[in-house]
């Protein structure tokens, strides 16, 4: 069954399936490591940009985005090349070392107007939020790479409680998560879920 997915690589019946599921609503997945749920994230992010980035943010006219979210600088880095390599998207990594705190509004409209997607670590976006740089209104596809950390007061979690809880159901940013290891040493299974 042939589906034009807008990347470069060739998706598996699976992933195709995961896509059309994380279409229709936030979702959560967990594949083991080298299963190709970035391709995933990559399909999302192909989508989004075709069909909901016509939209302005609604609080600001911003032109909607999609950020990738990730722990470390070199996760970053990763993952933005294969964005890069997989869509026809412009894609910007922003990491910490880059002096973001001192960036003005200007300068984060600047961003936002130069790329379609955002690879971050979680501390740059949420540290955006709390200075009111960034508005979680201006995303529409939010993704979280080693999703298993959102929890307690890791950066996932905080943009998740401070930002889109509080946000109108209707302007929340569509969210993917992804995960090799929904599990902590000290949960079990269903305390996890």
């Amino acid at each position: 069954m042939a589906e034009d997915t807008g990347t470069a690589l060739k998706p598996r019946s699976y992933q195709l399936s995961l896509f059309r599921e994380a279409l229709k609503s936030n979702t959560i997945v967990m594949l083991e490591t080298g299963t190709g749920k970035t391709l995933v994230a990559v399909m999302l992010i192909e989508w989004f940009a075709k069909h909901a980035s016509n939209n302005k943010a609604a609080s600001n006219k911003r032109r909607k985005v999609r950020v990738f979210l990730n722990n470390t600088v070199a996760l970053v880095h990763q993952q933005a090349q294969v964005i890069s390599r997989n869509t026809d998207q412009t894609v910007h990594e922003y990491v910490g070392a880059m002096g973001m705190e001192d960036w003005d509004e200007a300068t984060w409209t600047k961003t936002w107007a130069q790329a379609d997607v955002l690879v971050m670590t979680h501390q740059v976006l949420l540290n955006a939020l709390r200075a009111g740089r960034a508005r979680i209104t201006d995303i529409d596809l939010l993704v979280f790479d080693e999703a298993h950390h959102a929890r307690g007061n890791h950066p996932y979690a905080l943009i998740m409680r401070e930002f889109y809880d509080h946000c109108a159901p209707e302007d929340r940013p569509h969210v993917f998560s992804m995960t090799a290891s929904p599990l902590n040493k000290q949960q079990t299974a269903q305390e996890s879920v």
